[in-house]
């Protein structure tokens, strides 16, 4: 009986999941850490002072958050050579692992932040036995008539305060809220505190909206900041959206289908307000995100975050990542 039982929790701690997986230890990691979201490119001569130069060029993998980056490999051999390089999409860290230390992943207002450190750790290391990850150059294939172009792309729009780490669910004792050790709801990130005398608003200028396209999709993701039952109202240019019950310390995760292009066209002006009848109730916004049809109009800048629909048309090829749109809006 106790073997058995011993077999048993053998078991169960093998079937543990502890984020370290994807790592093969025999092989040597070169990490490195990035802040911000960009291209970024490896040159030879950083690689040829690791010993990295005769690796063959088919064998670089890089790794981000257990997950395998593609890369772009600048050369025409079969090992690097000076003047070669390799690049690659990087992004700053955010909260999605942050919401592993929240009893459920809905408890916290938004992703897009760590509450710990925006630097991400990237692992170059080499695979000859692997197929890696690769962003591809293709030629357009031209030869016959193309389909028609598509009339706009998908962007978001967000929002995501960092004015206050809000500190969650409290209980208030003699008037006092106490606040425990744990990562409780709605903790994170925010707005200032939204109080019933005050309307928490924000700008949306220069979206470039398809007007001939689908509704724009509005998430907006708030919390309670104190104990009691409240309303809260969200408007668009004047226009309520959404009238909602917002109690106590709750968080909510909203989304708002069908919002009008037209009352995009020229800006508009975002805004929440706390409906409370107390006057010293609030609450607080985590992110807002605004995704729409957009047209191709990228305002001259340097990097561009959008999405386009996959596509099976060999010409619409590069469609099917949402990187390698990126990286090449960006090139």
């Amino acid at each position: 009986m106790f073997f058995c039982g011993c077999l048993g929790l053998n078991l169960q701690a093998v079937a543990q999941v502890y984020g370290n997986e994807w790592i093969d230890y025999p092989k040597t990691y070169y990490k490195f850490k990035i802040a911000q979201e960009g291209v970024y490119r490896i040159p030879y001569d950083v690689l040829a002072q690791q010993g990295l130069d005769k690796v063959p060029v088919y064998a670089f993998q890089l790794w981000h958050q257990g997950r395998q980056v593609p890369l772009f490999v600048a050369s025409s051999g079969n090992t690097l050579s000076p003047g070669d390089y390799l690049e690659f999409i990087g992004e700053p860290n955010d909260g999605t692992a942050d919401s592993l230390l929240y009893e459920q992943a809905a408890d916290q207002l938004s992703t897009h932040y760590s509450l710990f450190t925006d630097s991400a750790a990237y692992y170059l290391t080499v695979d000859s036995n692997a197929v890696n990850a690769r962003y591809i150059s293709m030629n357009n294939d031209i030869g016959s008539s193309p389909p028609a172009p598509l009339p706009y792309f998908w962007y978001t729009w967000g929002y995501y305060p960092r004015s206050q780490i809000n500190p969650g669910y409290a209980q208030v004792v003699s008037g006092e809220y106490i606040y425990s050790s744990k990562f409780d709801a709605g903790e994170g990130f925010s707005s200032g505190y939204i109080y019933p005398s005050s309307k928490f608003s924000v700008s949306l200028n220069n979206l470039n909206p398809y007007t001939g396209g689908p509704p724009a999709v509005l998430k907006v993701n708030m919390a309670g900041a104190a104990p009691n039952n409240r309303n809260v109202r969200i408007t668009l240019q004047g226009q309520s959206l959404l009238d909602t019950a917002l109690n106590g310390f709750q968080v909510a995760h909203l989304q708002l289908n069908q919002i009008n292009l037209s009352t995009l066209s020229n800006g508009a002006s975002l805004a929440v307000i706390n409906e409370s009848t107390t006057g010293t109730d609030r609450v607080v916004v985590g992110s807002i995100e605004l995704s729409y049809p957009h047209v191709f109009s990228f305002q001259n800048a340097s990097y561009f975050h959008f999405q386009l629909p996959a596509s099976s048309k060999p010409v619409h090829r590069a469609a099917i990542s949402k990187s390698l749109m990126r990286w090449r809006a960006a090139a």
